[in-house]
C-alpha cells in the first residue's frame, strides 16, 4: 500500500499540479502567445484541474479555447460566471472579467470569431465589441502613463504617453505630448513622433516642414527619409517615395524596406514589391507590415490571406481604424457583386471613430452612390473636393455625383480633372460606375499606416 501511495504522489508531482494555478496560468499564456498551442493547452488544463473556479484558470482555458478555434466557449468563460447545477458559482458581479489580460483575450476572441461569422452584420458586431475592448485597454494604459509622465516628465516617459494617446485615436493630444518631449530634450525620436502625429492628423504640409527642419540641422536619418516617402505616397507619388528610400532599403533598414515595398505596390511592380516586403518582414514586427500585406493580397486577389492580414492587424492594433478601412476596400474589391454593399458598414465604423479619415469618406460616398443615395454622398464628396483637390479619385467620384444630378458641364470638368491628375488610372471619357471605380480607388489610395511601434524599431533593426 505504501508503494502505491508513493507512486501516486510521484505521478502528481510529475504532472506539476503541486506547482499551483499561477505557475501553469503564466506558462499557458506565454506558450500560447508564442504559438505553442499543444504545450499551452496542456498548461491551461493543469491550471483548470487544480481549481476550475480560479480566474487565472479561466483566463488560461479561454486562451486555449481560442487557440482551438472554440471562440464561443472562450468568450463565455471570461464573460459568464461558472455554473454548477444550473446555478452560478461565486460572485456573478465579477463577470465579465475586466483585468487587462481578460480584456485583451475577450477582444482577441471576438476578432478571431468575426473572421468565421456567416454574415457581415455578425462579423461587424464582434469587431465593434473588440474595438471597444481595445480602447478600454488603451484608456487604462493612458491613465497609468499620464501619472508616470506627471511624476517624471522625462522625454522617454512623454514619448510613451504620446504613443498611447495616438494609438487610442487622440492624435491632437499626442502631438502636444510629443512637443513637450522634444522640448525636454527628446532629440530625434521625439521630433519624428511629432511628424507622426501631424501625418495621422492629415496635416501633410506641416509634417513635411518638420522633416525639412530636421534635415537642415543635419539630424536626418533613414527614418526621416522613410517618413518623407510616406508623405509622397499619401500624395500619390510612388516614384518620389521609392527614390527617397532606395538607398536605405538596399542597406536593409526595416522601415525603408516597408515603405519601399508599398511604393512598388502603388507602382504595380508586384515582383519587386513582394521581395521588399518579405525582407521588411524579417527586419521588423509592427502592425504596419500586416497593413501593407492586406493591400498586397487585394492585388493578388487572395481573399483568405487578405482576411487574415486584417485579423492579425486588428489583434495587434485594436484601437486603429486604418485596418477597418483596409477591410472595407478588401470586401469592395474581392467579393463579387455584393462587395461594395458589404464594405459600407466598415467605412461607417471607421468614420464614427475617425471622422477625418479621407479614405473612409470616399469609400462611403462611393458605396452610397452605388445605391443611388447621392444626397447622402454629396456632403462627403464636397468636403473632399475642398480638402483633397489633388486626388484624382475624388474628381472621378464627383463625376458620378454630377451625373446623378444631371449636371453635364460639371461631369466633363470632373473627368478632365481626374485625367489631368492621374491619367494612368483615371482616364475615363464617360462616367464610371461606383462598383468599378472603387476598385481603382483601392489601387490609388494607399497611404502608409505609420505607427509608434514601427518608429520604435526603425533605427535599431536591419536585415
Amino acid at each position: 500500500a505504501g508503494g502505491a501511495v508513493a507512486k501516486r504522489v510521484k505521478l502528481e508531482v510529475d504532472n506539476g499540479l503541486t506547482l499551483g494555478v499561477g505557475h501553469h496560468y503564466k506558462a499557458a499564456i506565454a506558450l500560447l502567445r508564442s504559438g505553442k498551442v499543444e504545450e499551452g493547452t496542456l498548461a491551461a488544463r493543469k491550471a483548470y484541474k487544480i481549481d476550475p473556479l480560479n480566474h487565472d484558470s479561466l483566463r488560461a482555458m479561454a486562451a486555449a479555447a481560442g487557440a482551438a478555434q472554440q471562440y464561443n466557449r472562450g468568450i463565455d468563460m471570461l464573460e459568464k460566471p461558472p455554473m454548477l447545477n444550473n446555478l452560478p458559482v461565486g460572485d456573478p458581479k465579477l463577470f465579465p472579467l475586466k483585468d487587462p489580460i481578460a480584456v485583451e483575450l475577450r477582444g482577441w476572441l471576438r476578432v478571431q470569431r468575426a473572421a468565421t461569422q456567416p454574415t457581415p452584420a455578425s462579423a461587424m458586431a464582434d469587431l465593434t465589441a473588440a474595438h471597444a475592448l481595445g480602447r478600454e485597454l488603451f484608456r487604462s494604459h493612458v491613465a497609468k502613463l499620464t501619472l508616470e509622465a506627471t511624476k517624471e516628465p522625462t522625454a522617454a516617459n512623454l514619448v510613451l504617453l504620446g504613443d498611447a494617446q495616438l494609438e487610442m485615436g487622440d492624435a491632437e493630444a499626442a502631438l502636444v505630448t510629443y512637443e513637450k518631449a522634444s522640448a525636454t530634450g527628446g532629440a530625434l525620436a521625439a521630433r519624428h513622433r511629432e511628424v507622426l502625429a501631424l501625418y495621422r492628423l492629415g496635416r501633410l504640409t506641416a509634417a513635411e516642414q518638420k522633416l525639412q527642419a530636421i534635415s537642415r540641422v543635419g539630424d536626418e536619418s533613414a527614418t526621416t527619409r522613410a517618413m518623407r516617402a510616406a508623405i509622397h505616397l499619401s500624395r500619390h507619388n510612388p516614384t518620389k517615395a521609392l527614390k527617397e528610400v532606395e538607398g536605405d532599403a538596399a542597406s536593409g533598414t526595416g522601415i525603408s524596406l516597408l515603405i519601399g515595398g508599398q511604393a512598388l505596390l502603388a507602382g504595380r511592380d508586384y515582383r519587386r514589391a513582394i521581395v521588399m516586403l518579405e525582407r521588411a518582414g524579417r527586419a521588423i514586427d509592427a502592425p504596419d507590415l500586416r497593413y501593407a500585406e492586406g493591400w498586397l493580397f487585394i492585388d493578388s486577389k487572395d481573399a483568405p490571406r487578405a482576411l487574415q492580414a486584417f485579423v492579425d492587424g486588428v489583434r495587434y492594433n485594436a484601437g486603429s481604424t486604418d485596418f477597418y478601412v483596409l477591410r472595407a476596400f478588401q470586401l469592395a474589391v474581392l467579393v463579387p457583386k455584393e462587395g461594395i454593399k458589404q464594405s459600407l458598414p466598415y467605412f461607417e465604423f471607421a468614420l464614427q471613430r475617425d471622422p477625418e479619415n479621407r479614405g473612409a469618406k470616399l469609400g462611403k460616398a462611393l458605396a452610397l452612390l452605388s445605391e443611388g443615395r447621392y444626397s447622402l454622398a454629396e456632403p462627403l464628396l464636397m468636403e473632399l473636393s475642398r480638402l483633397d483637390r489633388q486626388s484624382a479619385d475624388v474628381w472621378s467620384a464627383l463625376s458620378i455625383l454630377y451625373n446623378l444630378k444631371n449636371d453635364p458641364a460639371r461631369v466633363t470638368d470632373a473627368l478632365n480633372q481626374a485625367r489631368l491628375l492621374a491619367p494612368d488610372l483615371f482616364n475615363d471619357l464617360v462616367v464610371p460606375r461606383p462598383e468599378e471605380l472603387i476598385r481603382r480607388v483601392a489601387r490609388y489610395r494607399r497611404p502608409p499606416m505609420l505607427t509608434p511601434a514601427l518608429l520604435s524599431q526603425a533605427d535599431s533593426l536591419v536585415n
